[in-house]
């Protein structure tokens, strides 16, 4: 199959995987880091840093959202439905299209409720720590679960071959 001409909406989509991928990394790195210093000031000096804690926390909720965007693009994300395995090829196809709508559905409900919770909390100016607002915090709820519901909207509606076409 030839690949399509690279066009600006392609090096578009190119460059936002490639920035997920180094956010996924970056975040990780400052992640294991900003720990790793944690564990040996408190060690060594009885006391870290007053900061690191929630960032922490922000960083768990952005890198978890972030990994799940991740694997949701990849196919790599936990998949519970035996009866597409049973299903001959015509009919997986089918529940594999309909398993992926559900879930985009799932995922645009999900968005839709944590920008709710990041208007609530942007309206009543809820600190998450120092001068950094809870709802940028938050940001990565609607912007993760949108993306994963896209994703899963267009695998719904074109979904790549998988090895059963192929062996079928």
């Amino acid at each position: 199959m030839a690949t399509p001409p690279d066009g600006p909406l392609r090096r578009l989509h190119r460059a936002c995987l490639h920035l997920e991928d180094g956010l996924l990394v970056v975040g990780v790195l400052v992640l294991v880091g900003l720990a790793a210093w944690q564990i040996l000031a408190r060690n060594l000096w009885g006391s870290g840093l007053s900061w690191a804690e929630p960032v922490l926390r922000a960083l768990v909720l952005w890198l978890g959202l972030l990994g799940a965007m991740v694997a949701t693009r990849s196919g790599s994300h936990i998949r519970i439905d035996v009866l597409g395995r049973l299903l001959p090829p015509r009919w997986s196809r089918l529940n594999e299209r309909l398993v992926n709508g559900v879930s985009a559905m799932v995922c645009v409900l999900l968005a839709y409720q944590g920008a709710r919770l990041v208007i609530m909390d942007w309206q009543d100016a809820t600190p998450a720590f120092g001068a950094v607002p809870a709802w940028v915090v938050e940001l990565a709820i609607p912007l993760g679960f949108s993306v994963m519901a896209l994703r899963f909207a267009i695998q719904a509606v074109a979904p790549p071959p998988n090895e059963r076409d192929t062996a079928a």
